[in-house]
C-alpha cells in the first residue's frame, strides 16, 4: 500500500462503482490521484484528525458515498 502525504492540497476527484466493491472516491494530491472505498476515507481522516489536520474534504466524500444508495 503506497503512503498517501497527509499534509498537502486534497482535491475531490470523482465517484465511482467498483462492481462486486462498492463505491470508491477518486481524491487528486500534488499531480497524483488516489482511490479510497469508505473504509479508506475512515482511516484517512482518523489519521489526519490525530495530527490535527483538515479533513474537511475527505469527510465530504465520506457523507456523499454514505448518501449514495444502490441502484437496481
Amino acid at each position: 500500500m503506497t503512503e498517501v502525504d497527509l499534509t498537502g492540497e486534497i482535491e475531490l476527484g470523482g465517484f465511482y462503482t467498483i462492481p462486486g466493491g462498492g463505491f470508491v472516491v477518486e481524491l487528486h494530491q500534488a499531480g497524483n490521484s488516489f482511490l479510497f472505498d469508505k473504509q479508506g476515507l475512515q482511516y484517512r481522516i482518523i489519521q489526519k484528525r490525530q495530527h490535527g489536520l483538515d479533513s474537511s474534504v475527505e469527510e465530504q466524500a465520506l457523507l456523499q458515498i454514505n448518501n449514495f444508495s444502490p441502484v437496481f
